[in-house]
């Protein structure tokens, strides 16, 4: 199994945003992106890459996130 199995991919700037062990941590790190830039949640994945497969995140979550 792959220790940093999730990444978080920019499609913009075609560039990896950190790979991480576990599918929370990479979505708190989406979250920051898009608390800092509302349109990154446009253009950021996060991928399993053990599974080769872009995973949903809670539209919720990125709503609350994009409000702050």
């Amino acid at each position: 199994m792959n220790e940093h199995r999730f990444i978080v991919f920019d499609r913009l700037s075609r560039n990896q945003l950190g790979e991480f062990p576990s599918i929370d941590a990479a979505e708190e790190c989406l979250l920051r992106f898009v608390r800092a830039d509302r349109s990154a949640a446009e253009h950021l994945e996060i991928w399993d890459d053990e599974k080769d497969a872009i995973l949903s995140v809670d539209p919720e979550k990125i709503r609350s996130a994009s409000a702050a």
